[in-house]
């Protein structure tokens, strides 16, 4: 509560191999990602972890669904895999797909969707039972380089791709039942882009840098002033947020 107190370890989790990854799912579950190609999960509560899927390929990306239910893993074998911590549905756990290259960016958006990017230049994105719906090839162009990291929404409506110097995001169209790009902003000497965020309500996307720079985006579609009472905030389509 206090900058001064006292702070303890209140979990401590000794992984058998370095850990090449994380994440943190909101039913309180902690995956990891380990070099020798094992997925774990840390419970908090009993202070255990227990092997989730093995594989023999370093993990070197996770992402969870927008429930935090499942979990996906890319390998540097450009294999991915999908695990759900639940059973809530009839999809298997198991291999999903191949991709091309190894997935550095890798999301999992809403309705099952999966985007998949790495050093090709090629945005990817695959249905809930592993196939190919939308390429988006960027290799001729110049100016762009390799995928570094990808993150949904939480709403699951859109994603959000770094790579150098800029960031893209793609939205999902219930109208063509398709994706699309909806922007790309491009900052000159941002350079490498290894991380980002969505706040929990979509509206802002936190990006962090190679260089060690962090900057802070407004991601909305629009805003208006109803009836002078209430400002409206058009996060997605079907997503609002009113302040009075």
């Amino acid at each position: 509560e206090n900058s001064n107190d006292k702070k303890v370890i209140c979990n401590k989790f000794t992984q058998p191999s370095a850990v090449s990854c994380l994440i943190w799912l909101s039913s309180g579950i902690i995956v990891a990602g380990l070099e020798d190609g094992r997925v774990r999960a840390l419970h908090c509560k009993n202070n255990k972890s227990q092997n989730l899927y093995g594989t023999e390929s370093m993990a070197i990306c996770l992402a969870s669904n927008t429930r935090g239910t499942g979990v996906i893993s890319g390998h540097d074998d450009g294999s991915v895999v999908r695990f759900y911590l639940v059973e809530e549905n009839s999809e298997p756990s198991g291999r999903l797909f191949q991709h091309t290259v190894p997935p550095s960016a890798l999301a999992w958006s809403n309705g099952g969707g999966i985007v998949a990017a790495g050093c090709d230049k090629k945005v990817n994105f695959y249905d809930s039972q592993g196939r190919l719906q939308r390429s988006f090839d960027y290799s001729r162009d110049d100016n762009e380089r390799e995928f570094m990291v990808a993150t949904s929404s939480p709403n699951g409506q859109s994603v959000a791709i770094g790579s150098f110097d800029r960031v893209r995001i793609f939205t999902w169209s219930p109208r063509q039942n398709a994706w699309n790009e909806a922007l790309s902003k491009e900052i000159p000497n941002l350079y490498s882009i290894t991380a980002l965020a969505w706040r929990k309500d979509g509206s802002r996307l936190c990006v962090g840098t190679v260089t060690g720079g962090v900057l802070y985006f407004e991601s909305v579609i629009k805003r208006t002033i109803w009836q002078d009472k209430f400002e409206i905030t058009f996060v997605a389509p079907s997503q609002v947020m009113m302040k009075t």
